[in-house]
């Protein structure tokens, strides 16, 4: 794998931990899925670019309907993804599990979703802002729940940057 690494590892990661935190993301342990869930950027790390937006996002998109305390840590884990993905190009993806976490009545975990939007908005082209986010904002804006329409409110300063 280059780098003097051998098999066992991928950037310094050992594959038997990453694959550990990966099948702990579906454990029905409460604790294990939220120590991984933590750790999505060494998985996400171990993955790879490519397999990161291709697997791993999707993942994480079908697990927004989890307990409060998994979605906290995914809500602070996926702003940190920004350099996972392969680049600026691709940073807007993130913004799909997001917006999800916009939703959710536990208050701390929209925040916590709100900071990692800004630090994905932050990083994303102001191209892919008009492309990307406006949109975003527009769905959250136009939603029914109250929560979505609370979260919106905190994201119009990175559109107007």
């Amino acid at each position: 794998m280059g780098g003097g690494s051998d098999d066992s590892t991928v950037g310094g990661e050992d594959l038997f931990q990453i694959a550990t935190m990966i099948e702990h993301l579906r454990h029905d342990d409460l604790g294990y899925r939220v120590h991984a869930t933590k750790n999505l950027g060494r998985i996400a790390r171990a993955l790879g670019d490519e397999r990161t937006r291709e697997e791993l996002i999707p993942f994480i998109v079908d697990s927004t309907d989890d307990e409060d305390q998994v979605l906290l840590a995914m809500a602070e884990a996926v702003g940190g993804l920004v350099d996972w993905v392969g680049g600026m190009e691709y940073v807007y993806q993130l913004l799909v599990p997001l917006e999800a976490l916009t939703a959710c009545e536990e208050g701390v975990v929209r925040e916590r979703a709100i900071e990692s939007i800004h630090r994905v908005v932050g990083a994303m082209s102001k191209e892919d802002v008009v492309d990307h986010f406006v949109p975003f904002l527009r769905r959250l804006t136009g939603r029914d729940w109250f929560t979505t329409r609370m979260s919106a409110t905190a994201l119009f300063e990175p559109v107007y940057r």
